[in-house]
């Protein structure tokens, strides 16, 4: 049974009109294991949220413009909630946790190994690349943004660290393969909100790992403030961290703010209901303050992770989002106040903590494939309280 959940998850990734079958395959898993255990699924606190998310989901369904572009986020959630009560059903020991934690530096030394054929890349974003990278890699424009494959990466270099860290013989060797590729790649990617993300998440992880870095944390910030101000600004410092999203306007800084208000307008006009699952790109740009005569930017989503989930799931489906976040956070410190799995706990902190501040100006964690593992990582939270 914990191999099922691998194939279900992939079915529901496949293009239409093939992960129709994973629509199938979603309910045998859990009316096998309703037979087995006498459950559909396990017995958390998670539930409580999980079921808000999800009736946020079908509300979203209900009322969006956008039905199978909708059906198809609704499949890769799904796969997410899967995986995650999966992980609570087969993680019972330590050794068991260690054994997911390098199932998620595994793929992610295999997202390495894939970026010179899948991600469109840039030579000159920040820096000047190597010539002869301009051979070997995807011209921009045919393949994955390098911001979103940055952004799957990063939450997973603390596993990584923590597994160096270990006292686990083949877990130090994985972290220690890893982390020079991942380091490499997010290097060459140029993703400067996967940076700041990784430096702000590791902050917060020193602050929680060490008292006394918790006062050097207002300094660090008054410090970056003023290296910000030398440099040219707000404007110049977020073209830095996120470089431009259009070409309607020539900052990123007006960019995101015009996708925030509008989206929170948005959300104050349809709170319950939101706008619809997928109906972002097919809504936004013909909003208030834009028409159709004068069409805003043209973009998959609002730019940030929690205005997108109440986008599309209303005001319910954001709370039961949060929430989750929230429980996943609370287990692993608690986890970690038990010194259980040392020192993966903490590294789970910091992911999480990077997942959110890298979504503060991306949405790579939800109606993308990427939210499989923010679900496995809120399923090795839970399941660390649990041991």
């Amino acid at each position: 049974m914990p191999l099922i959940f691998i194939p279900l998850t992939l079915l529901l990734f496949l293009p239409q009109p093939w992960s129709v079958c994973g629509w199938f395959a979603l309910p045998l898993y859990y009316a096998r294991r309703w037979r087995a255990l006498a459950s559909p699924f396990p017995k958390t606190r998670a539930n409580v949220f999980v079921l808000l998310l999800l009736i946020g989901v079908v509300i979203g369904l209900m009322t969006s413009p956008a039905r199978l572009d909708g059906i198809a986020s609704a499949g890769k959630l799904l796969a997410g909630v899967t995986a995650f009560y999966v992980l609570l059903d087969v993680l019972k020991t330590e050794r068991d946790m260690w054994r997911a934690a390098s199932v998620l530096v595994v793929i992610g030394v295999g997202l390495v190994l894939l970026l010179p054929f899948s991600v469109s890349w840039s030579i000159d974003k920040v820096y000047t690349l190597p010539a002869f990278l301009g051979w070997t890699l995807r011209p921009p424009g045919q393949g994955t943004n390098p911001n979103v494959v940055g952004g799957m990466l990063v939450p997973i270099f603390p596993l990584a660290l923590a597994m160096l860290f270990s006292h686990r013989r083949r877990e130090q060797i994985l972290g220690a393969v890893a982390l020079g590729p991942m380091m490499l790649a997010l290097f060459v990617l140029q993703a400067r909100g996967a940076w700041f993300a990784l430096l702000g998440g590791f902050a917060i992880g020193a602050a929680m790992w060490r008292r006394w870095f918790l006062p050097l944390i207002p300094l660090l910030l008054l410090a970056l403030l003023f290296a910000s101000q030398q440099l040219g600004g707000a404007s110049t410092l977020s073209n830095v961290l996120y470089g431009r999203i259009g070409i309607l306007t020539g900052d990123t800084v007006l960019e995101r703010v015009a996708l925030w208000n509008q989206a929170v307008d948005l959300i104050r006009a349809h709170p319950f209901t939101g706008i619809g699952m997928g109906a972002y790109p097919y809504v936004a740009p013909y909003a208030p303050p834009y028409s159709a005569q004068e069409p805003g930017l043209l973009v998959p989503h609002a730019h940030n992770m929690f205005l997108q989930v109440a986008l599309d799931t209303g005001v319910v489906g954001l709370v039961g989002f949060v929430g989750m976040w929230m429980l996943a956070y609370a287990s692993a410190w608690r986890a970690r106040s038990f010194g259980i799995a040392a020192p993966l706990p903490l590294a789970l902190l910091i992911a999480l903590a990077i997942i959110v501040l890298h979504s503060l100006g991306e949405s790579v964690f939800w109606n993308a494939k990427a939210q499989w593992f923010l679900w496995f990582v809120y399923g090795m939270a839970l399941a660390l309280e649990r041991i």
